[in-house]
Order: C-alpha cells, then sequence, then structure tokens
C-alpha cells in the first residue's frame, strides 16, 4: 500500500505535426510532378531503411488505405531528412490492388503483406449499372457520409522486396486463413502469426482462428479455429461445409514418413473472436502480445510461441551449420501458449482500429481508436495515449493538455518516438439545446465560454454525444518525455480548489488526476488536503497546486481560509445525487465570503461518477445551465474510469498559462509606458483590469493576498505573481503541440526525459488517505 501512495504520474506527451512536401515523381522528373497523399484511413506505414536511389537514410513506407471514394494501392516514402513525400514506382507481375485494414510486416530484407479490404475488380465495377452507396465502416462513426464503394475481404499474400522495389505473390502450401480485415498479425521466429479478423465487408463477424506462416518455407499451418456465430451462419447459408477440427495435439510416430506435417499443441483461454486488435512480438522475450478488439475486454494476452526443430534425415553437419534459412531443418512441433497478464493501475479501455507498438526496450504505446465499451461517458473517442511499462506491467497515462483522437489510423516506430499518419479524425457533434420554457430561441444569446476559444476547443472532444471521423492526411510524432526528479519548481504556478460536498468524489478526482490511481474506499478529508503536480502546459512547466477540502460543514470555517490567493475553482458535485447539485450555489456564497473574485479567475464545474448511467439524477442540460449562470464551464468526469479527467484539469491549466502570459505582457508593457511618460505628466487613475494586473504583478509573490479573483472583482490585492521568471517574448520555442519544428532536430537527438521535479503529494492539516 505504501508503494502504492508513492507512485506518481511522471510523464507528459508531447505531440508536433510533420509539414511534408511531394517530391518530384521519377517518372515527371522534368515537371517537378508528384503528390501528397490524400487522408485515409486504414493504412500501413512501416520504418526501413533507405529504397531506391537514396539507400542508407531512414525512410518511412506508406502503403493502401481508403477514404470515401476508393481503396488505395500507391506506395509512398517519407524522407525524413528531407522533409519530403516521395511517391514510388514499383515492379512486378503480380501487385496488390487497393487495399485497407490489411497488415504489412517487415522481415529481414523484405515486407510482407496479408489481406484487408480489397477493391473489386474492374469486371465487377463494370456490371454495377449505377452508382451504389455503401455504409461507411463502423469505425468511422454514426453520422459520416456514405461510401461509394464496397472492398471485399481478402487473404491474399504478397512480398515487397525493399531493395529492388517489386512485388511478388508467393505460391503457399497448405491451407490458409479465410479472406478476412482488420486482424492482428506480428512475425515471431521467423514465422507470420495470424489472429482474428472481420470475415465480412461490414466488419460485424469477427473471428478467433490463429495461423502461422512459415516465411522459410511459405507453408501455412492452422491448429483447430472457431468463428464468431454470425460468421458461421453466413458460411451455412453459402454452403460452406463446416469440417470438425482435425487432430494436431500429438506429433507423428517415430519414424512415420507420411507427409503429416508438425503437430501443434495449443494451451490456455484463446481470446474471444475480435476484430481491430493489434499484435505486437516484445523484441526481448519474443512473447507475443495481444490487446483490443472485443467489447469490454482490456485484458492484456500473452501468446507464448515455441518451434522445436531437428535436422533432415541425411543432412550433413557442414551443410546444417551453413544453412541460414533453416532448410535443412524441419519442424516436429509447435506449440502455442495462451495466458493474460496481470497488469497494475488503470489501463485504457477496450478499444479497437488503434496502434499498439514497442517503443524503447521497456515501453508498450497503446494510441487512439474506437472505444468498445459502453461504460465511459465520452464513449465517442478515447483521445489518449497509455504506456505500460514491460518491466513491472504498470499502466501510464501521460499527461496531455490537449485532444488528438484518431481511428484506424497508420503509425511506425523512429527511435523513442511513435510516428503517425492519417486515420479517422474524430469531430463531436454537440446536442442543441432546446430553450427553457418561455424562452423563445431568438433570446437565447451565446455567452461567452470560461475557458475561452483555446480552452473551450480542449474540451470540445470530450462533451458531445455524436461523432464523425473526417481524413485526415498529416503527420504527427508522439513523444513521451518523463519528468525526474532533482530539478526547480514550474515556471508558473496556480493555485486550484476543489469544493463541494462529503462523497461527491473530490479527493477520488484529484487522486486520478496526480497519481492515476482509483480507490473505491476513501476516508473522508478532514480540514484540508494537499497534493502537487508537474506538468507541461503550452509548452511551460506549471506547477498546479491542488487544495483538497473537506465537505462537511463543521470544517468550512478552517476551509474557508484555504480559498484566498486561488487561481481556479472547482466545483464537484456527484451525479447521482440531486442535493450535491442543489447545494453548488451555497458553495458559491462560500467563496465569495473569502475571496474578492475578479474576471481571471477560473470556475470548474464538474460532475463526477458520469459512468453510474443508470442511476443519474442530473441532466447534461441542467448541469450547463448551472455552470452559464455562475461563469463555469461543465465537465461530466468519472474518477473510476479516469474518463475526461485529464481533460478537465489541463484545459483550465491552459486557460491559466495564456491569462498569465497576457499579464505578464500587459505588465511589461505598462512599465515601459509610464518610465517615458512619468515626468511629461502625472499617471492617469488605474482602469480596470489590465492597469490593475500590471501594478499587482510587480509586487512579490509572497506578499499576495488575493488571486487573479472571480468573476465580479474591481480591485486586486497587493499580492500577485512576479514577472521576473516570466517574460515571454518566445513562446514557440518550447510549445508541446507546435507544429513544424526542425525535423533534423528532432532525429538528431532521441532525449525522453525532461529535468523536472516528480509530482508530490503532501497533507495540512490532516492527509486523507485510501484504505
Amino acid at each position: 500500500m505504501m508503494e502504492e501512495e508513492r507512485a506518481v504520474r511522471n510523464l507528459v506527451l508531447s505531440i508536433c505535426e510533420f509539414r511534408l512536401q511531394a517530391a518530384p515523381s521519377p517518372r515527371e522528373a522534368e515537371t517537378a510532378g508528384g503528390r501528397v497523399p490524400g487522408g485515409r484511413v486504414g493504412s500501413q506505414l512501416l520504418l526501413v531503411g533507405g529504397v531506391g536511389s537514396e539507400r542508407g537514410a531512414a525512410q518511412l513506407l506508406m502503403h493502401g488505405g481508403a477514404d470515401e471514394t476508393q481503396c488505395y494501392d500507391d506506395l509512398h516514402a517519407v524522407e525524413l531528412e528531407r522533409d519530403l513525400w516521395r511517391e514510388l514506382s514499383v515492379g512486378g507481375f503480380s501487385k496488390p490492388s487497393g487495399v485497407y485494414g490489411h497488415t504489412m510486416r517487415a522481415w529481414n530484407d523484405r515486407i510482407v503483406l496479408f489481406g484487408g479490404l480489397a477493391a473489386q475488380t474492374a469486371q465487377s465495377l463494370a456490371e454495377t449499372e449505377q452508382t451504389q452507396t455503401f455504409p461507411p465502416p463502423s469505425f468511422m462513426g454514426p453520422q459520416s457520409a456514405e461510401w461509394l464503394h464496397n472492398p471485399q475481404p481478402s487473404n491474399s499474400l504478397f512480398i515487397l522486396q525493399v531493395d529492388g522495389l517489386f512485388w511478388t505473390q508467393p505460391e503457399v502450401e497448405g491451407e490458409g486463413p479465410s479472406p478476412r480485415a482488420f486482424h492482428g498479425a506480428t512475425i515471431c521466429k521467423d514465422f507470420l502469426v495470424v489472429f482474428g479478423g472481420a470475415t465480412d465487408a461490414r466488419l460485424q463477424e469477427p473471428c478467433n482462428d490463429i495461423h502461422l506462416l512459415d516465411l522459410n518455407r511459405n507453408t501455412w499451418y492452422s491448429p483447430a479455429a472457431s468463428l464468431s456465430p454470425p460468421a458461421k451462419k453466413r458460411r451455412a447459408e453459402e454452403g460452406v461445409e463446416q469440417d470438425p477440427p482435425t487432430e494436431q495435439d500429438s506429433p507423428s510416430p517415430e519414424g512415420d514418413s507420411t507427409d503429416a506435417g508438425p503437430s501443434i499443441k495449443v494451451s490456455g483461454v484463446s481470446p474471444s473472436p475480435r476484430v481491430g486488435h493489434a499484435m505486437v512480438t516484445v523484441k526481448q522475450t519474443e512473447k507475443i502480445l495481444l490487446f483490443g478488439g472485443a467489447a469490454d475486454d482490456n485484458n492484456l494476452y500473452c501468446l507464448d510461441f515455441q518451434v522445436y526443430r531437428r535436422p533432415k534425415p541425411g543432412a550433413s553437419e557442414t551443410v546444417r551449420s551453413l544453412a541460414a534459412d533453416g532448410q535443412d531443418e524441419e519442424i516436429v512441433e509447435m506449440s502455442l501458449s495462451w495466458s493474460r497478464i496481470e497488469t497494475h493501475r488503470t489501463g485504457p479501455v477496450s478499444r479497437g482500429f488503434f496502434t499498439f507498438a514497442q517503443v524503447g526496450p521497456q515501453r508498450l504505446f497503446v494510441f487512439g481508436g474506437q472505444p468498445l465499451t459502453g461504460a465511459a461517458p465520452d464513449a465517442s473517442s478515447p483521445a489518449d495515449l497509455y504506456v505500460l511499462n514491460l518491466k513491472t506491467y504498470q499502466w501510464q497515462k501521460p499527461l496531455y493538455e490537449g485532444q488528438l483522437a484518431l481511428r484506424a489510423e497508420a503509425a511506425a516506430v523512429l527511435h523513442d518516438k511513435l510516428i503517425v499518419f492519417g486515420g479517422g479524425r474524430v469531430s463531436r457533434v454537440q446536442t442543441p439545446e432546446a430553450p427553457s420554457d418561455g424562452q423563445s430561441e431568438s433570446s437565447r444569446q451565446a455567452k461567452p465560454n470560461a475557458l475561452g476559444e483555446a480552452g473551450a476547443g480542449t474540451l470540445a472532444s470530450v462533451l458531445g454525444v455524436g461523432s464523425s471521423c473526417r481524413m485526415s492526411k498529416k503527420l504527427f510524432f508522439l513523444n513521451v518525455l518523463e519528468i525526474k526528479e532533482g530539478s526547480a519548481d514550474g515556471e508558473f504556478k496556480f493555485k486550484l480548489v476543489t469544493v463541494g460536498d462529503s462523497g461527491v468524489g473530490k479527493s477520488c478526482l484529484l487522486m486520478r488526476f496526480v497519481q492515476d490511481q482509483y480507490s473505491a474506499f476513501h476516508v473522508s478529508t478532514i480540514g484540508v488536503d494537499f497534493k502537487s503536480v508537474l506538468t507541461m502546459v503550452k509548452g511551460k512547466v506549471c506547477t498546479l497546486q491542488l487544495w483538497d477540502t473537506a465537505g462537511q460543514e463543521r470544517f468550512s470555517g478552517v476551509t474557508g481560509n484555504y480559498y484566498r490567493n486561488a487561481d481556479c475553482f472547482i466545483l464537484v458535485f456527484d451525479m447521482t445525487r440531486r442535493s450535491s447539485f442543489l447545494h453548488i450555489e451555497n458553495w458559491i456564497k462560500q467563496i465569495k465570503e473569502h475571496h474578492e473574485c475578479g474576471p481571471s479567475t477560473m470556475k470548474l464545474l464538474i460532475g463526477n461518477k458520469a459512468d453510474l448511467t443508470a442511476s443519474l439524477e442530473v441532466t447534461e442540460r441542467e448541469a450547463r445551465q448551472c455552470a452559464d449562470q455562475i461563469g463555469a464551464i461543465y465537465v461530466s468526469t468519472s474518477a473510476k474510469t479516469s474518463a475526461n479527467v485529464d481533460a478537465a484539469f489541463l484545459a483550465a491549466a491552459s486557460k491559466l498559462v495564456e491569462m498569465r502570459r497576457r499579464a505578464v505582457a500587459a505588465a511589461t508593457a505598462s512599465g515601459a509606458g509610464s518610465s517615458s511618460a512619468s515626468e511629461a505628466s502625472a499617471p492617469a487613475p488605474d482602469a480596470p483590469g489590465i492597469s490593475l494586473l500590471s501594478s499587482a504583478l510587480s509586487t512579490p509573490p509572497r506578499q499576495r493576498g488575493l488571486c487573479s479573483g472571480c468573476v465580479g472583482s474591481t480591485g486586486f490585492g497587493p499580492q500577485a505573481p512576479q514577472p521576473s521568471r516570466m517574460t515571454e517574448g518566445r513562446e514557440g520555442s518550447g510549445h508541446v503541440a507546435s507544429a513544424g519544428r526542425l525535423l533534423s532536430q528532432e532525429l538528431a537527438s532521441s532525449v525522453n526525459s525532461v529535468d523536472m521535479a516528480r509530482p508530490q503529494t503532501s497533507s495540512f492539516p490532516a492527509p486523507s488517505r485510501p484504505s
């Protein structure tokens, strides 16, 4: 328990965008042709050495994908050092057609392509008398536009030779997988391991069979498999014979010369049928990890794949020692052992069509995707990244001030960064609210957002009920920075105070944000509890001082003293307890008794326990109306599932940084103006707002008596933040989400840590500890 209490959130996510130009096409060198690939979903991205004339330089290869109108068969290279997209001309007699939802895996100097939803043949298209529309893939969202093509599942296998850039379609032996798309695939011990996927074009019929392709011999091996009930029904309607599973659990008798092949032993409980999942082979252990793809299943599965070989009869020791591909050995037995890995701390919700990649020796990234659970209130899309420590199997969720929600994106690993291209970028659709009784549409005035446009944009993706996806054609890199011990405090400091009735979950929200942990049983806060966390907001290291006040009435005199100097008030109510919502007005009155409110104070209204959908007593509309009345932004959260918790706190912090920067700039401008005009005329009286804030900023912070204030203030106390450490004339130098950085700087540096202090926790006068 003590170890868990010391756990901290020490990771910060940095996202930047590559802005690339199109290189001239090799066929159009004189006319400077070439094009940047358009937005698409379900493409594949791989990191390889230089190809064609650019050998030696690291390049990303991007293949396939689809949009509303077609599937693509193009192959592009991303020349990272030159900031260029380059379309490649690929040879070969057998080339894959346009396809998406396929897999491409690098093996030696080759790339193995399997499956996917492939474009219809020219003959099939010619038989269509008129233009038809088809439902979009499920991950595109219910409000996305219809598609003009209907690609079908494929089980084709292609090999791309990287050095010569040509496709081949090898002849394979054995019974391979049925046509499928959005399956899991990875290469382990010179085998392509394929698991699950959808066997229909609408991605509604998942399976959980496993198939093994010996890449040295081009031979498929398939243990006993199973299909989902819809897939079985469809196959029965098509007249496909359902053969009983063959016995493959014991080796052939000694001396048997039949070609029965190696025995395949499968043990453990196989994951259920799924689609949109992902598999990765851990380099250090050669164990295969599988995650996602099935509703309400966020377990991490492990497949231990072992291959047992013996020398072929008659092969000499010299020949066997020189054989590089194992051709002089025969496979006697293969074993597949499934298990579940016990992970610690809160992990990602179940999802599909996401990125799952090993980054560095000890980290696995889970990014984006479509949620496959009905428990989370922000079920439109998980705009988050989770990191799994492969030593401790602990999940961590890096702090990030923005939202980047993608589905069916392509991704590859470059050093310590994750490169992401395309995908469906999720946009939320706000539910239009009907006017209240007696209020006409014309009389409803749009009130200014308490977070401003930037802050509201951060939260826009977590407040809607509908969603749709638009095709993204952007290339991002994601880097996780580690906050380490031993550095000074952040450049900005903000005091955030939580208030609300006892039992609404204030302490649980802070524990979730600071430590990314949740305890089902929590002792009520006695007096005031204090936590501190360092994070990066708008490129600046910020210290967020989080004060957790007791909700009991007997502590009101004690807790009220800690309202002073607050930069943000977080008012929390329990969405399953209406009385706690009705008491928000009383908490506002108590705040104003101890705090002279000014226009720069933030207010955040949080409705907690939103995951308990069957017990909700407060509607979203009521909560937003209350937020409008008190000048706050409303967010529904769940400390238990972590839904929207980070987004709420970091959106407020983002707005506070923005206001602090403006205040510092105003103070600098005011000081320069007053010094030049001091001898010419007497100073004018202080005007409300900027000039008063400027004078307050000139006072050392330890003397501050009042904070930036709440709504309704007409003046400031003698204390305010010190401007000496905050003069910001170079905003773009460290912005977490800044676009267009020099790529050469990113490639030259593999630094994945920032020398900052670890988040700390303390309590005053008494801590609130989880049981």
